[in-house]
Parts: structure tokens; C-alpha cells; sequence
């Protein structure tokens, strides 16, 4: 791993290791890198577009779906949904999800 973290979101998608934000020595993070089981090594892939720790990760496809996640500071729950295209290294961000489904997802992946 490039940066050293906990709380982050991990996930898989074609036999690479996802590692999603978290919290690393000076605190939140947003970077997203992959482990490549094939060639044992980790890249930096784009960085999202907030700080936050705890995120919960999908993969659906060669999507991955980050949900939620708190604030640097542990005080705030972030209401954004960041879908990362891993073949593309594009980002989108849903800022309007409807909060009541946006729980429903989120306790579904804990």
C-alpha cells in the first residue's frame, strides 16, 4: 500500500484489491488505491472527491459504489454516493441520493 490507513473501505473487482479512503497518520483521507494480484503491486488510482472515514464499498461489475462513510472527525455522516469506474479511473458523485434509501444500502453492506 502506497498510504497507510485504517478505516477504509476494501473491495475486489478482476483480481485487484481496492483500498477507499480512511483515516491515515494525519488523519482523513481521499485517496483510492488498487493492489494488482497479478503483477504484486499497488497504483494510486484518481482521489475522491472528500475526506471520510468508514466508507462502505460495492462492487457491481467493474463499478465500485462507495456509500456513505463518516467526516475527518467522526462527527458527521457524509450523505454522498461515489460511483468509481475501475476500467476508466472516472468518478461520479450522487450528492441528491435520497437519504432513506441511501440507510437502507448502507446498513445492508455493514
Amino acid at each position: 500500500m502506497n498510504e497507510a490507513r485504517k478505516n477504509h473501505g476494501l473491495v475486489v473487482v478482476n483480481n485487484k484489491i481496492y483500498a477507499v479512503g480512511g483515516q491515515g497518520t494525519a488523519g482523513g483521507l481521499d485517496s483510492l488505491e488498487y493492489y494488482d494480484t497479478d503483477l504484486n503491486k499497488w497504483y494510486r488510482a484518481s482521489p475522491i472527491p472528500w475526506r471520510g472515514v468508514s466508507p462502505k464499498c460495492a462492487a457491481v461489475g467493474e463499478k465500485i459504489y462507495v456509500l456513505s462513510g463518516k467526516g475527518v472527525e467522526w462527527k458527521s455522516q457524509l450523505k454522498h454516493v461515489l460511483e468509481y469506474n475501475t476500467r476508466t479511473d472516472r468518478l461520479v458523485t450522487y450528492s441528491h441520493w435520497h437519504l432513506q434509501t441511501a440507510h437502507i444500502l448502507i446498513s445492508f453492506f455493514e
